[in-house]
């Protein structure tokens, strides 16, 4: 349902500059440095003593989690008072985080305030851009999007020359200095954010990854997620995905894909290739300063040069495999992706130092944020023409990278203690993570899955149809049984996460979605476009 439009703001040049910068501002303190500065912190944390090396992983997880729910909880809190106070008390929230490190507690106080900081990274991704890109000219948006989130790598390789300097002057001093960085950033923004929010028009056209890649610069780990969601990290980038006020031809039959896949079975492989992506780049952001430093006996300042070509990589991957999706197409592309990025992990977990391990890094930093505009031109080419359906997808998608994300941290962590510190245990279960989600290409596995979901599907409409099966909830969620093949895949934040993000990004929304925890388990009216559902 529509919402009525606010007069969209239409400030100067300046102001609206004013405010990208204010967004490039807060993805570098929340997750260009309140994730992936602690890094090159990871060794110093392990030789000062002030935790053990398992320890030391565990508390790495925390960020992750923390995103997670940021991201789930950002819409919301927006909701209650407004985008501007939620982004600078997050802001606040990450100077206090660095802040309360720096000063050696139990172990149960750093896990919370490194949960505090991942919860500020997730929900200022989620609303970083929907909050500033309204206020920017429709054909800078782009541009606008990608100066925001280049941040993030920013971060990274600032992080690979400012920590090893500040460490120079002890543990403590290290995290002062981040705090005092994350201060001044959030001192000098205060003020920069816009005063008010606007609900702008959206075009139902679906982006090319290339566009996509300029919106979600380094936002996939964030993972995304960053996501970032990375990455993602929160999966950040929605451009143009949004259904909300957008009409629909219903009687237009949709575009098949461009592969002729089944739509069904590509989403749900999607989902799960997602997740295992998330799997494999935890290993290499968390361990990889860390792994040089200890692992190959390096110089104290080489974990810092191999962490600095890790964020010149972060910087290059959104517009080099936006450039591959349009050149390939998205699913060729992603084949591709995945194939490179298994080769750059088995190289780390073969590698001694010199060229090959550069070469490693680099190529291993360009996965967290460039997967994010390739995921989402995936789901375009998979649902084309409709954008309500695109957006669900995308939710899904994103909760699924933001969870194995997550869980992976922990169970790395686990690994990590089991293996007595055995850094190249960890890339090689990311590497066989990235063979495994592009094994699930083959054509078989998807036509097997087509079939499993078509039969879930019609036993739903058949028990939908049944005598008192009921119309309501029970009815909506009989489409895959319980056990289903697809039930756990679909069962999410339907709203939250992805949906703040695809959709807010799109139109500018300062409200966002509500955020529904309900399963919406039926495939066929979920995901596929309106002109093809029963």
């Amino acid at each position: 349902m529509s919402r009525p439009s606010l007069p969209a703001l239409q400030p100067t040049a300046g102001a609206a500059w004013r405010y990208v910068l204010a967004g490039f501002a807060a993805s570098l303190a929340s997750i260009g440095l309140a994730r992936f500065a602690y890094a090159p912190l990871v060794p110093a944390l392990i030789q000062a003593h002030w935790f053990s090396s398992s320890s030391v992983v565990f508390l790495s997880a925390a960020n992750l989690t923390g995103y997670l729910v940021g991201a789930l909880i950002g819409q919301p809190l927006a909701r209650r008072f407004s985008n501007t106070q939620v982004l600078r008390a997050m802001m606040a929230l990450v100077t206090l985080a660095f802040l309360a490190c720096a000063y050696r507690q139990a172990l149960g106080w750093f896990f919370g305030w490194r949960l505090m900081s991942g919860i500020a990274g997730g929900a200022i991704m989620v609303l970083a851009a929907a909050t500033v890109l309204p206020h920017v000219p429709r054909e800078r948006r782009g541009l606008a999007g990608g100066a925001i989130f280049l941040g993030i790598g920013v971060g990274i390789a600032g992080s690979g020359t400012v920590v090893p300097w500040l460490l120079g002057f002890g543990l403590q001093a290290a995290w002062l200095g981040l705090a005092a960085i994350s201060a001044v950033l959030t001192l000098l923004t205060w003020s920069a954010w816009p005063a008010h929010g606007a609900t702008v028009p959206v075009s139902p056209a679906a982006p090319s990854p290339s566009a996509l890649a300029s919106v979600s610069a380094g936002a996939g780990t964030s993972g995304v997620g960053t996501s970032g969601i990375g990455t993602t990290g929160a999966g950040t980038s929605g451009a143009g995905t949004s259904g909300r006020g957008t009409s629909r031809d219903s009687s237009a039959p949709p575009s098949a894909p461009t592969d002729a896949s089944d739509p069904r079975a590509g989403v749900v492989l999607l989902f799960g290739q997602y997740g295992l992506m998330a799997v494999a780049l935890v290993a290499p952001m968390v361990f990889l300063v860390d792994f040089v430093q200890r692992g190959l006996a390096g110089d104290p300042h080489a974990g810092a040069y191999y962490w600095i070509l890790y964020g010149v990589g972060a910087m290059m991957g959104p517009p080099l495999y936006g450039w591959l999706g349009d050149r390939l197409g998205p699913r060729s592309a992603l084949r591709l992706v995945l194939a490179m990025q298994a080769v750059a992990m088995a190289a780390l977990t073969l590698a001694h130092g010199g060229a090959l391990l550069a070469a490693a890094a680099f190529m291993v930093g360009t996965f967290p944020p460039g997967i994010v505009p390739l995921a989402l031109a995936r789901i375009h080419d998979l649902i084309p023409h409709d954008p309500l359906a695109q957006n669900r997808a995308w939710s899904r998608a994103t909760v699924s990278f933001a969870t194995f994300q997550a869980v992976a941290g922990y169970a790395y962590s686990a690994v990590f203690s089991a293996t007595g510190g055995q850094h190249r245990v960890l890339f090689a279960v990311g590497a066989v993570a990235l063979v495994v989600a592009l094994l699930a290409e083959l054509r078989p596995i998807e036509r097997a899955l087509g079939r499993r979901l078509g039969a879930d599907s019609n036993q739903g409409i058949a028990d939908r149809s049944s005598p008192g099966s009921g119309a309501g909830l029970a009815g909506a969620a009989g489409a895959v049984p319980a056990g289903g093949a697809a039930g756990p895949l679909l069962c999410g934040a339907g709203g939250g996460l992805a949906g703040g993000l695809a959709e807010g990004f799109a139109e500018g929304r300062s409200d966002g979605p509500a955020v529904d925890f309900s399963c919406r388990l039926d495939t066929k009216a979920s995901l596929l476009p309106s002109g093809s559902r029963q």
